[in-house]
């Protein structure tokens, strides 16, 4: 406890602003930022769903996840990478290759 304050509540219980500056966004732009990210997410998802090689019912199950789940869903899309590629396995492989010295 320093001058009456105890983690950031006086004795009196009311909160106790350390910083007194206004805030640079509202608290619409902030929710607009945060539906525009939450669409760009999907956006991205979908696209990488194209990308994979599923069945119907597959394409419905992750898009709903996508949906359904708007932080998480496009993110799980794109780590659990379901099905397969359609561009097949074009990976390279950087140590098999003979570099001048």
């Amino acid at each position: 406890m320093i001058n009456g304050v105890f983690f950031g509540l006086r004795a009196e219980k009311h909160p106790v602003f350390v910083y007194n500056f206004p805030m640079l966004l509202s608290p619409d732009a902030m929710r607009m930022l945060l539906l525009l990210s939450m669409l760009g997410m999907a956006v991205l998802a979908a696209f990488f769903l194209r990308g994979r090689s599923l069945s119907l019912r597959e394409y419905i199950i992750w898009g709903a996840l996508i949906v359904f789940l708007p932080l998480v869903g496009p993110f799980l899309v794109i780590v659990l990478r379901p099905g397969h590629s359609r561009m097949g396995l074009k990976t390279i492989n950087r140590w098999n290759h003979k570099t001048p010295i």
